[in-house]
């Protein structure tokens, strides 16, 4: 008999087997404490965007919320708006294409890429600071009736954002931006 009781005798080889169930529990409360960290997180973000009735009211509730609550070093929200774009000096929100390779521009779905220094300063700009060799962001996509326009969210880490991300909430986001820039664009 086991310490805790847990025994199956047609699987189990011992006590080895209890404990490796054991972590395989604890990871699994430990991925759903992070997911929902995220979620809050998602959340304030989400309540904050409801309400956003100016391009410096995104701007600022994009640095905030990203820069602050999810530790991004960079952040960057690229706007090509086909009529009437605005003459706005912001930090955050450009109005121009997203600075990146062409075969990127056409993705609809969040993704992650290992960017090297200078590609992270030609894709944030002046607010790239001096970085490591290696960097890594994620870029969001979004869509709305006269936008087309990319969240990149850019970190020091090189494995902070990567391939084997979740991006389901990155999408979620893609979705609200999208909404969100189309109010603004009325």
């Amino acid at each position: 008999q086991a310490e805790d009781g847990i025994r199956d005798v047609e699987r189990s080889r011992g006590l080895g087997d209890v404990y490796k169930r054991q972590n395989q529990l604890s990871e699994m409360v430990s991925v759903a404490k992070l997911n929902e960290e995220i979620f809050n997180k998602i959340r304030l973000l989400c309540t904050g965007m409801i309400d956003i009735e100016t391009w410096q009211q995104l701007n600022e509730t994009l640095a905030t919320h990203f820069l602050t609550n999810f530790k991004a070093d960079y952040i960057l929200c690229n706007c090509a708006i086909e009529e009437g774009t605005p003459s706005l000096s912001l930090d955050h929100i450009k109005f121009e294409e997203i600075k990146i390779r062409e075969s990127f521009k056409t993705k609809t779905e969040p993704f992650c890429l290992q960017l090297r220094e200078d590609e992270m300063r030609e894709l944030f700009g002046s607010i790239h600071n001096k970085g490591k060799e290696t960097e890594s962001a994620l870029i969001i996509p979004f869509r709305s009736k006269n936008v087309k326009g990319f969240l990149s969210v850019g970190s020091k880490d090189p494995l902070r954002f990567n391939n084997n991300m979740e991006t389901m909430f990155a999408s979620f986001i893609s979705s609200l931006l999208g909404r969100v820039v189309y109010k603004l664009c009325k």
